[in-house]
């Protein structure tokens, strides 16, 4: 969950200093929207994010009595999840290209809106999967550009595509769960002595 979290808000930290006239394009349009996405506040938010991730997973892994993991060992999972949400960001922005494509936002900027929308629905209490905090925060940052109904439809419709990809991995795990002899567990592992 850390790692998780971390990369996401390493991700718009990082595509906000890649594109910096982001937050100038989002205070114009929005000033009061803009105001509160100040890359300094973003820094502070990932600072604060990966310093409570490092202090939670020290925490759990001494009272797991797991060794530390090594940088090579975290290399994987956080190469794992930037790949994560750079293919989330192609889907939102190719959902955005279908629904009005002289008006969607580059590529970038798909990204960087879905992984912001992603870590703030992940850390809202009560919202199961971010649900209505990151459509809401994907319909805020398209709206920029596309509009307010276009951006409402490419938000219903890229949670729409989430949730059938969702459905459509769980079925399929499922499937191979209950498959032959060569999905179940050895009994002979669990024998004790």
């Amino acid at each position: 969950v850390g790692i998780t979290l971390g990369v996401g808000l390493a991700v718009v930290g990082l595509l906000f200093l890649i594109r910096p006239e982001v937050v100038a394009t989002l205070t114009a349009d929005l000033p009061d929207l803009g105001a509160r996405l100040l890359p300094v506040t973003v820094a502070l938010v990932l600072g604060l994010g990966i310093a409570v991730g490092v202090v939670m997973l020290r925490a759990r892994l001494k009272a797991l009595a797991v060794p530390r993991p090594t940088i090579a060992q975290l290399a994987k999972p956080l190469g794992l999840h930037l790949l994560s949400f750079a293919i989330l960001g192609v889907s939102l922005w190719a959902t955005a290209l279908a629904v009005d494509a002289a008006t969607a936002p580059g590529l970038l900027i798909a990204t960087l809106i879905f992984t912001f929308a992603w870590a703030a629905g992940f850390v809202m209490p009560g919202a199961p999967g971010g649900i209505g905090v990151r459509d809401s925060i994907i319909v805020l940052g398209l709206a920029v550009t596309m509009g307010s109904g276009p951006a409402l439809a490419v938000a219903l419709l890229h949670r729409a595509v989430s949730v059938a990809g969702d459905v459509t991995t769980f079925a399929i795990g499922w499937h191979l769960r209950r498959g032959g002899p060569r999905n179940r567990p050895n009994p002979a592992i669990f024998a004790t002595d």
